[in-house]
């Protein structure tokens, strides 16, 4: 019967247990190592050496649960940020390839548009190109914004006879 009365040494090591096993969880969660010396800096006074928690059997198996547990939490933390980290890269890679296609059409089109342009003027369709970019609204801003039309200052011939 309990009448109020404690159990004497079993509550006080199911304090302790409780107590070691509260300070491995907060260690593990704030991913600090897990160790005997560790647990007893933050026991508040409940052990003033390793030793105390080494010595007894249940102290110790606790303890060393805690580290094992932390153990292959880290593992397996290393293990899915590696994997992370690797299709993080061949993310990259796909996504370089992407871009140098992209500017590989880009480059096409920018010779296409020159060439194009050019021999407008030499045939002397100037006037039809002319039609075309105008009837495109701001194409032929945003081309010379974008640096593909070739710029050159134009000179009227002098007039013959004169």
């Amino acid at each position: 019967m309990n009448n109020g009365v404690s159990n004497g040494p079993n509550q006080a090591r199911s304090i302790q247990e409780r107590r070691i096993e509260e300070i491995c969880e907060s260690m593990i969660t704030l991913d600090v190592a897990v160790g005997y010396r560790e647990i007893v800096r933050r026991s508040d006074g409940l052990y003033k050496n390793a030793s105390d928690i080494t010595r007894v059997g249940w102290r110790k198996h606790i303890v060393d649960r805690a580290i094992k547990r932390q153990q292959e939490i880290r593992a397996h933390s290393r293990a899915s940020t590696n994997a992370t980290r690797h299709e993080l890269q061949a993310s990259i890679g796909r996504l370089e390839l992407q871009v140098r296609a992209l500017q590989e059409r880009c480059d096409l089109l920018t010779v296409a548009i020159k060439a194009l342009y050019r021999t407008s003027i030499e045939t002397g369709g100037l006037e039809a190109y002319s039609r075309f970019v105008i009837a495109n609204d701001g194409l032929h801003a945003k081309l010379r914004a974008a640096s593909i039309l070739p710029t050159a200052e134009v000179h009227p011939f002098p007039k013959r006879g004169k």
